[in-house]
């Protein structure tokens, strides 16, 4: 049995670069969220609308990837993680979007060593807002 080295690391890395997955998130705190946020929240809420409960809102979160889906076990996980880490009890989602960004340009080069311009690549990406809140009937300030 003969075995290519040459090939394994690029077998290891198409695997495990499917595997892991970076999201890019922002959060915008409330004026006062230092005195809203919770220290150790035992579970996160992800809600598709404002809840029925009382709330305090801590801040918004701007989460930007092109494959941010809430029904993704994967970004649900992020998403839970970064409410936690934020001291939130929950979230909402305000708002999801595409957002062009600028684009990539191409280039041709020529035999004669000048680069001709090429197109424009369109490049968009999904921007999703989540309100971040704290249960405000459960040890509320």
């Amino acid at each position: 049995m003969k075995v290519h080295f040459f090939r394994t690391p690029a077998l290891i890395f198409i695997i495990f670069g499917s595997i892991t997955a970076c999201y890019s998130a922002e959060f915008f705190p409330a004026a006062d969220y230092p005195g809203l946020r919770r220290r150790s929240p035992e579970s996160v809420d992800l809600l598709a609308g404002r809840p029925h409960r009382p709330v305090s809102v801590i801040g918004r979160l701007v989460v930007k990837d092109a494959a941010a889906d809430v029904r993704d076990p994967n970004f649900r996980r992020f998403l839970e993680n970064e409410i936690a880490a934020l001291g939130g009890d929950g979230a909402w989602v305000q708002a999801a979007r595409l957002v062009n960004l600028p684009g990539l340009r191409t280039g041709e080069r020529q035999s004669d060593g000048y680069v001709q311009p090429g197109e424009e690549l369109p490049n968009q990406v999904r921007e999703m807002q989540l309100i971040v809140f704290v249960y405000a009937d459960e040890d509320a300030p």
